[in-house]
């Protein structure tokens, strides 16, 4: 069933599951890891160290919501600095 589902949506859902598993009962967090597994189509295994990342795992619980964080600096001719263009014409 999970084979259609992106990394993302994946991530999304563990990290869900992640803050209720916390807190649950054992027989509640087994009920949890065969509900995690029928949706991602991961092993018990594969599950449950899943959950232990994301419990780990800072930042947005959607992959869109990323307002605040830095996005990547683009390198390329027209992203430097004048001054060390320059230098490395004359170099």
């Amino acid at each position: 069933m999970g084979k259609g589902l992106s990394m993302a949506t994946r991530h999304e859902i563990t990290k869900r599951y992640a803050r209720k598993y916390a807190a649950a009962a054992k027989k509640d967090k087994g009920r949890m890891l065969n509900e995690l597994v029928g949706v991602t189509g991961w092993s018990r295994a594969n599950a449950r160290r899943a959950i232990a990342a994301a419990s780990k795992r800072r930042g947005p619980t959607r992959v869109g919501d990323l307002t605040g964080r830095i996005g990547r600096v683009s390198v390329g001719p027209g992203s430097i600095n004048p001054s060390l263009a320059k230098a490395q014409i004359q170099a």
